[in-house]
């Protein structure tokens, strides 16, 4: 059973592993240059999860729907699933995660989760989308978490030139403070010590890509579309080793929160039969 998939174009290769149809390595074959963090158990062992059926935190690790709550990890469990590969071709692979009897029993919605991967010569295109199959209402978030190879002195760049008012999360909790702390204008200089408090959180940018410029290594930009909420992430480490670029329709839970799901801060709904789409596209600067 293959653990993986690779799809090339003539310059450009990713693979990516069925475990949470997750995108292992973007590799330039003519520079020999990865862009993608390619993990470290130490630090951080992942690359690029995906975030469903929340993001972050729940308060207590537990959600309501109506009178009976559920209990459910940090990110959801997603990135935790082996996806079906539904169809596959040189330069094009796509996996499928439906519910499932234990997926029913924490998430009380039938769904369906495609992720396409696509690449060209020029860049890696990937498109998720997230079905309500079921006959009521569907509460979720839907997030993506890549993380580029980087270190101190590297910056990213916003393509809006806004200011960015960072939201926190209250530690040890992981849960979303109120208020702002701290600003940006158009770009983010890269240090360990931006992470002490963990990830930066803004809420509905204005940008729809954003650049990693490198002082040494390739450049690489991140067009995600408009988003709801754009997290910034990485180990709080002055050897800064990568950053994580996350664009996300939803959101930890706020301190205190304790209502309704449909009541969360940043919740998406679908009816039956609707469709919720995040489409990422990487642009290696080759």
């Amino acid at each position: 059973m293959l653990d993986r998939v690779t799809i090339e174009s003539g310059r450009l290769k990713a693979t990516i592993k069925v475990l949470g149809a997750e995108l292992n390595s973007l590799f330039d074959k003519e520079a020999g240059h990865e862009y993608i963090w390619q993990g470290d158990p130490e630090i951080w062992k992942r690359q690029c999860p995906w975030l469903f059926p929340f993001i972050g935190k729940l308060n207590g690790d537990t959600y309501r729907v109506g009178d009976k709550a559920y209990q459910m990890q940090t990110h959801g469990f997603a990135s935790y699933k082996d996806f079906v590969i539904e169809s596959i071709k040189p330069d094009a692979v796509t996996f499928c995660l439906p519910a499932t009897s234990e997926t029913l029993p924490v998430f009380p919605w039938r769904f369906r989760m495609w992720i396409k991967y696509q690449i060209t010569d020029e860049n890696l295109t990937v498109t998720c989308a997230v079905t309500n199959e079921d006959s009521k209402d569907m509460y979720f978030s839907l997030g993506g978490h890549p993380g580029f190879i980087a270190e101190p002195g590297d910056k990213l760049v916003f393509d809006a030139g806004e200011k960015l008012s960072v939201r926190r999360l209250k530690m040890p909790e992981h849960l979303l403070n109120v208020g702002v702390y701290g600003e940006f204008t158009s770009e983010i200089p890269l240090s360990g010590s931006l992470f002490k408090d963990d990830a930066m959180l803004f809420e509905a940018p204005a940008s729809e890509r954003c650049t990693l410029r490198r002082l040494s290594g390739k450049d690489i930009t991140l067009d995600f579309g408009k988003v709801t909420w754009l997290g910034i992430w990485s180990r709080a480490r002055e050897d800064l080793r990568y950053v994580c670029v996350e664009p996300w329709f939803g959101v930890d839970d706020e301190v205190g929160f304790m209502g309704d799901v449909s009541e969360k801060t940043g919740i998406e709904c679908l009816k039956p039969g609707e469709k919720k789409e995040l489409k990422m596209t990487f642009i290696p600067h080759i």
